[in-house]
């Protein structure tokens, strides 16, 4: 007999300690080295989730992950039905990967969100010895926070690579200088990666929660043109 797996930890009476709670029942299964995502449609933040799935055939164990990070483990069948998968952090979208059994057929999710901390936080102005790493710092924080209200697509295309760039511009003004030719070579790498996304920006800026941060981003590129000048 298949066993149902219900995680929570809370009485259903006490879901209006939340913010919101909302049902997801899109049935899925998550099969043998699959990984499937669960698009909640819009990032906030999530305090917990009540799943519902069962083990198919055989015992089985998935993940349940936010950006690539472990919340939680369904085990199911033959495993205590009440389990508790923490998220506490804003995402848009819950990963479900598979481990190792038989398939986890998941009937239903429900999301409880929190109140608090449902915007993206203000980039952290603080104080750098270099000027180039704290640009590049400052830009690493803003991605973060604008891949929160992106999709996978959208984020791979547009956000990683100017992450990705900001990262190396920071080794390279950490082991060598402002001044260097490599760092400078990083410097001309991240204005280039920002400029590639200018359109998708700017369609990011139609939305108000991400506006400050945008405006903050393609800032820092104007910032980078003055010094390459």
């Amino acid at each position: 007999m298949k066993n149902i797996i219900l995680i929570t930890v809370f009485l259903l009476s006490c879901l209006s300690a939340y913010g919101e709670s909302k049902i997801f029942d899109n049935i899925f299964t998550v099969n043998l080295a699959q990984t499937k995502t669960l698009d909640l449609g819009e990032s906030k933040y999530i305090k917990n989730i009540i799943i519902q799935a069962e083990g198919i055939r055989n015992d089985v164990m998935v993940d349940v992950m936010v950006g690539g990070v472990g919340k939680g483990t369904i085990y199911a069948p033959d495993r205590d039905p009440s389990y508790l998968v923490t998220i506490e952090q804003r995402t848009r979208y819950l990963e479900f990967r598979h481990l190792q059994g038989g398939s986890l057929k998941v009937l239903s999710v429900v999301v409880n969100y929190s109140q608090s901390d449902n915007f993206p936080r203000k980039v952290k102005h603080k104080k750098f010895k270099s000027h180039v790493q704290k640009i590049a710092s400052d830009t690493i924080n803003i991605i973060d926070d604008l891949r929160l209200y992106t999709t996978l697509d959208e984020e791979s295309k547009y956000l990683m690579p100017i992450k990705l760039s900001a990262g190396r511009l920071k080794i390279m003004s950490m082991a060598h200088g402002d001044l260097s030719l490599q760092t400078r070579k990083e410097l001309v790498s991240l204005k280039s990666y920002i400029k590639r996304a200018d359109s998708f920006l700017v369609e990011l800026m139609e939305k108000p929660i991400l506006f400050d941060l945008v405006v903050e981003l393609l800032t820092l590129k104007e910032t980078i043109i003055e010094i390459l000048n």
